[in-house]
């Protein structure tokens, strides 16, 4: 059971190192140019749950300084966050790598029992 739980949590590592580098190349590209795409999805949600024809449903994404704007369409919600909350966020699953916990805790042990 320990060795899939090491697979799973290198794997979501991974994965959140991969996340770690594209925000960071999407942070330091919003200085250099400031981009907005549009995710779209055609159809939207009618009284009985169905899609109705010839309306867009999706979301705006932009970035711009240093800042990452998501507004769906049809809404008066939207987000903004700068790009250094995001990379903590991802930042915190692959530390792991970079400080060793287990040698750590293993060194209190044997400081406790006398070695």
């Amino acid at each position: 059971m320990n060795r899939y739980l090491r697979w799973a949590s290198n794997g979501a590592a991974t994965f959140s190192a991969v996340l770690l580098l594209t925000t960071c190349v999407l942070w330091f590209g919003s200085y250099n140019f400031a981009w907005t795409r549009s995710i779209t999805i055609a159809g939207r949600a009618g009284p009985n749950s169905g899609i109705e024809d010839e309306t867009e449903m999706g979301w705006r994404i932009a970035s711009d300084r240093g800042i990452l704007h998501i507004e769906p369409f049809y809404s008066f919600f939207y987000w903004d966050t700068p790009y250094w909350k995001l990379f903590l966020l991802w930042f915190v699953v692959p530390a792991r790598w970079f400080v060793p916990w287990h040698s750590l805790s293993r060194r209190k042990r044997r400081i406790s029992a006398g070695l």
